[in-house]
C-alpha cells in the first residue's frame, strides 16, 4: 500500500479536553488529519465525506513528555461529530462506551514505570475500529497520527485481553427452560433448541506446494478459504462458533469431528428439569429423548446418528419429493431464515468477517469469536430484522458473481494450457 503522508496542527490551549489552560505544562498528542480522513475511499465511511469533523486539535512533539498517553483518539472524534464513531466502529459512542464499562476490568492497570503511549480505552476503540474497517486500517492509522505498527501492535494485544471475556458474556449457553420463559423457541419446531449452518471465507491461497494448498480450495465455492460452524438459538443470539478449517473440509464432517461433537452434545442435552417440558417435544419418545433437535440444512443430511438434527428431504433421480416432503422443507427453510438474518448483521458490522482474510490463520478463531460476541451485544441493543437477510443475501450474490467469472475464465482455457497447468500441479 502506498504511503500516505499525515500533517498535524497546532491548536490554542482552550481546545484541551481536559479543559486546562495554556499556562504550565502543556499536553500534547496525536493529531487528526483531517485531509486525509475525507480521501478515505471506504463504504463504512463514505457518510463522512467532505465533511470536517475531525479538526486538529492538538499536535505532537518529541521533545515532551513521552509518558503521556494518547487519550484523545476515541474523545476527540466524539466531540466533533457522534457520527464519526458510528462510521469507525459500526456502534453509537453510548453502545461503546457501555461495553467498555463491562470489559475495562481485564486491562493492566500500570502503576509503575513508563506508561503506555495509547491508553486502555484508546486500545479498545482501535480493536472495534479495526474488526468494522478491516482493509482500511492502514489508511486510518495515518489518520488517527500513528504508525501502522503501532496500530496493528496495540489491535492484537486488544484483541489477547479482552477476546475471552467478550466471548464469556455474550456466547454464553442458555438453558430451553429459560429459552421458553423469554418465549423465544421456534414456533413451527419447539423442539429445535439451536439452528446450524457453515460460515465460508475467502482467504489468501497458502504459500506453499499445490498439495498443502489445495486442502483450503473449496469446490462449491471455487475459491481458497476458511470454514466455520456457527449455532444460534431461537432468539438470535450465537451460542457457539467451532475453530475453522481449510475451505474443502465438508460441513458435515466438520460439525461431527470429536471436538465439535462433544460441544453440540453438551448444548442440546436435557437435562433433568426439562422433562416436564415433553409436551414440546413431539418427538421425544421416537428420537433421542436425551437430547433437544437442532435445524439444519442438506449438508446435515446423515448426522442422525451423531446428534438429533431436523434437515430437509433430498429428491433424487428415482424419488421424487412428495407433497408432505416438499411442505416440510418449506417449513425449516422459513425457520432457518434467522441464521441468514444473524449472518447479514455480522459482515454488515464487521469487515474482517466479509473480505478477504489476508490475516494469519492463527489469529482467526480469536476474531471469529470476538466478532460473534459483539454481533450478538448488537442484536441485544437491535433485533434482527428480515433486512439484514436481504443484506447478506445481497453479498452472496455478489460473491457468486465473482465465482462465475472465475469458473468462465477457467472453461475457456485450451486444451494444451490445462494439460501444462496440471502437470505443473503434480510436479509440485
Amino acid at each position: 500500500m502506498a504511503s500516505i503522508s499525515s500533517s498535524s496542527s497546532t491548536a490554542s490551549s482552550s481546545s484541551s479536553p481536559t479543559g486546562t489552560s495554556g499556562a504550565g505544562t502543556e499536553k500534547h498528542t496525536c493529531g487528526l488529519n483531517v485531509n486525509l480522513f475525507t480521501a478515505i475511499s471506504s463504504a463504512q465511511i463514505e457518510k463522512l465525506k467532505n465533511q470536517e469533523i475531525l479538526a486538529s486539535v492538538r499536535h505532537s512533539n518529541k521533545d515532551d513528555d513521552d509518558d503521556e498517553p494518547l487519550n484523545v483518539l476515541f474523545r476527540e472524534v466524539q466531540l466533533q461529530n457522534n457520527n464519526a464513531i458510528f462510521c469507525l466502529t459500526g456502534f453509537e459512542p453510548i453502545e461503546v462506551e457501555m461495553l467498555w464499562s463491562r470489559v475495562c476490568g481485564v486491562y493492566p492497570v500500570h502503576c509503575k514505570g513508563r506508561r503506555p503511549r495509547i491508553n486502555n480505552f484508546d486500545s479498545f476503540f482501535l480493536l472495534l475500529n479495526f474488526l468494522h474497517v478491516y482493509l482500511q486500517a492502514n489508511k486510518l492509522a495515518t489518520l488517527f497520527g500513528i504508525t501502522e505498527g503501532t496500530y496493528h501492535e496495540t489491535v492484537h494485544k486488544s484483541l489477547k485481553i479482552v477476546g475471552p471475556l467478550l466471548t464469556a458474556l455474550y456466547l454464553k449457553p442458555m438453558s430451553f427452560q429459560s429459552l421458553l420463559e423469554s418465549n423465544a423457541l421456534n414456533a413451527k419446531f419447539p423442539q429445535a433448541m439451536m439452528i446450524i449452518d457453515g460460515r465460508f471465507q475467502e482467504s489468501y491461497r497458502p504459500v506453499g506446494r499445490f498439495n498443502e494448498a489445495k486442502r483450503y480450495f473449496s469446490g462449491k465455492h471455487w475459491d481458497y478459504g476458511l470454514k466455520t460452524t456457527v449455532g444460534i438459538y431461537p432468539n438470535g443470539r450465537a451460542v457457539f462458533v467451532t475453530k475453522h478449517d481449510p475451505g474443502s473440509v465438508h460441513g458435515k464432517i466438520q460439525i461431527t469431528s470429536s471436538e465439535n461433537l462433544a460441544l453440540i452434545l453438551g448444548l442440546i442435552r436435557k437435562r433433568p428439569e426439562d422433562a416436564q417440558y415433553d409436551c414440546h417435544d413431539p418427538d421425544a419418545a421416537l428420537k433421542s429423548p436425551k437430547n433437544w433437535a437442532v435445524l439444519g440444512d442438506k449438508a446435515y443430511i446423515g448426522c442422525d446418528s451423531s446428534f438429533r438434527v431436523i434437515c430437509p428431504s433430498k429428491p433424487s433421480k428415482n424419488h421424487p419429493l412428495t407433497l408432505e416432503e416438499k411442505a416440510l422443507n418449506q417449513k425449516i427453510s422459513s425457520e432457518r431464515i434467522l441464521i441468514e438474518n444473524y449472518f447479514g448483521r455480522l459482515v454488515s458490522k464487521f469487515a474482517v468477517m466479509k473480505e478477504l482474510y489476508r490475516g494469519d490463520h492463527n489469529l482467526y478463531d480469536d476474531l471469529c469469536h470476538v466478532c460473534h460476541a459483539l454481533t450478538n451485544y448488537h442484536i441485544s441493543l437491535h433485533p434482527l430484522r428480515q433486512a439484514d437477510g436481504n443484506l447478506y443475501a445481497s453479498f452472496q450474490t455478489q460473491l457468486e458473481e465473482r465465482r462465475s467469472i472465475r469458473r468462465n475464465k477457467n472453461d475457456k482455457k485450451d486444451p494444451e494450457s490445462k494439460a501444462i497447468e496440471e502437470e505443473e500441479k503434480g510436479q509440485s
